[in-house]
């Protein structure tokens, strides 16, 4: 039996996908009800859930310490688990425009994390520390259905930009995302790890905003930023090619042209 915390959210629900195209018996848990399963077993756990809005870790961050951090406890505690997935971010680096400062063996300085990293980090730890069978995976951008919020989407709804089209960054497809994690938590060879989980190279705004044919207006104040994690030892452990950052985002974009909606 598989436990997917989060498993209505955006990137949850690719697991769902995954798991229900694969015939995996799998039970959705959400904060209704948890409770009704608390000090259940399971053989793998997938927690997906967590705050994934970046400005709640400024604008509130006590809410968003029991979002990100008091949630994980809780499910350390409620749920006994064969194998604990953890979905982190890659905002736990404190610098992400280059790979060669955001490899899985850096070692963190914890003042120098945003809030919202921070508190991703501490997450983190609790799992290293409590589970003894674990793999954690720190994520960057993704697409895929039910996609509701980034640049992608707003260039794709007509919405204001906040990063200038100068910005590239990786994309991963949710449903390439859940099928390269789960492969891995199959393989019992492969425990106690922290791996970031994106797709190859970067996609470029600009040329996004092209496919989409956008007149999303930039900002003055737009942010040019890079964001690339290294990928190395997803490589590695993955064995197979990694799907590719700019053709995931020129598909996705040509897929969902006047398709997605503000508020959908």
């Amino acid at each position: 039996m598989i436990y997917l915390i989060g498993g209505n959210g955006f990137v949850g629900s690719a697991f769902a996908r995954l798991f229900e195209a694969q015939g995996l018996e799998y039970q959705i848990i959400t904060r209704d009800n948890a409770e009704s399963f608390k000090g259940t077993k399971c053989d793998l756990l997938i927690n997906a859930n967590g705050n994934s809005k970046k400005f709640m870790a400024t604008r509130d961050p006590l809410w968003e310490f029991d979002a990100s951090v008091v949630s994980v406890a809780r499910s350390l505690d409620w749920f006994e688990a064969e194998r604990y997935v953890l979905l982190s971010t890659g905002d736990v680096y404190p610098q992400t425009h280059d790979p060669k400062f955001s490899d899985e063996e850096q070692v963190l300085d914890v003042a120098k994390m945003s809030r919202y990293g921070l508190h991703k980090f501490l997450a983190e730890q609790l799992v290293r520390g409590v589970h003894k069978n674990h793999l954690v995976f720190r994520m960057g951008g993704f697409v895929g259905p039910n996609l509701q919020k980034n640049a992608i989407f707003d260039m794709l709804t007509g919405g204001p930009l906040w990063l200038s089209l100068d910005s590239k960054l990786q994309f991963i497809h949710t449903d390439d995302a859940a099928k390269i994690v789960y492969t891995l938590a199959s393989n019992p060879s492969i425990c106690n790890q922290t791996i970031n989980l994106g797709a190859r190279g970067m996609a470029s705004l600009r040329e996004a905003y092209d496919h989409a044919g956008s007149s999303s207006e930039v900002k003055e104040d737009a942010q040019n930023v890079t964001y690339e994690l290294s990928l190395e030892k997803l490589e590695r452990l993955y064995g197979l090619s990694l799907p590719d950052s700019a053709e995931t985002i020129r598909a996705f974009v040509l897929d969902n042209k006047g398709k997605l909606k503000q508020g959908s």
